[in-house]
C-alpha cells in the first residue's frame, strides 16, 4: 500500500480526534510536505534516511518554527497510525528524529586538585 493509498484511511481516522480546521491544516501539511514527494512510495519502503532528509529539508525551509513543528507532528502521526494499523513495523519518523538529536556531550570534568 502506498502512502497515497493509505492517506484516505488516515484522514477518516482524524475526525474523532480533531476539529475541522485542525484536520484541514494537518492534511495540508501531509499533502504539501510528505505526499508530494513520497505519495507513490510503499509504506514499507520509506526509510529512516528518507525521513531524515525530509525533516532536514523542512527544518531548513522558509517555514516558521511553529509551522515546522506542525508539519513534523503531522508526518509523525501519519506513520504512527500506519504502525498501529499493522502496515509498518516501526515508525521511521520517530527513528529519524532520534537519529537527528544532537548527542549530549559529557559534563566537563573540573580539575579539583591544585596546581
Amino acid at each position: 500500500m502506498t502512502l497515497n493509498e493509505f492517506y484516505p484511511q488516515y484522514r477518516r481516522s482524524l475526525s474523532s480526534r480533531m476539529n475541522d480546521i485542525s484536520i484541514r491544516t494537518h492534511c495540508s501539511n501531509l499533502i504539501n510536505h510528505l505526499l508530494k514527494d513520497f505519495g507513490d512510495v510503499e509504506l514499507t519502503e520509506v526509510t529512516v534516511q528518507d525521513m531524515i532528509s525530509l525533516l532536514e529539508r523542512i527544518e531548513n525551509s522558509h517555514l516558521s518554527h511553529n509551522s515546522v513543528i506542525g508539519v513534523r507532528s503531522a508526518i509523525r502521526c501519519f506513520f504512527h497510525h500506519a504502525k498501529q494499523m499493522g502496515f509498518i513495523p516501526l515508525n521511521p519518523v520517530l527513528l529519524a528524529q532520534k537519529a537527528m538529536k544532537p548527542q549530549q556531550k559529557p559534563a566537563p570534568v573540573h580539575n579539583q586538585g591544585g596546581i
